[in-house]
């Protein structure tokens, strides 16, 4: 029984991190964008911010890694695929 509610818990935390995922690209794809876009000047901030969103992305992309491995159960068809 615990372990049916581990599952459901990951499963809960999976949907979340996913939909952060999703928001940290939409935020690393507009960003990129502006880098494109701004001056020189701006160009340090832009890779900063860059980079700290791409530091965030992989490490929502380790947790859900981690919480596959340790809840295989909790993997469902719609996150087969990345």
């Amino acid at each position: 029984m615990s372990d049916d509610c581990g599952v459901a818990q990951a499963r809960e935390l999976l949907q979340e991190l996913h939909g952060q995922v999703a928001n940290i690209s939409q935020k690393l794809h507009c960003a990129e964008h502006r880098r494109r876009r701004s001056s020189t000047r701006g160009a340090m901030m832009q890779h900063r911010q860059l980079s700290s969103l791409r530091q965030e992305l992989h490490e929502a992309h380790r947790l859900i890694d981690g919480l596959h491995r340790r809840f295989p159960d909790a993997l469902t068809s719609q996150h087969v695929t990345r």
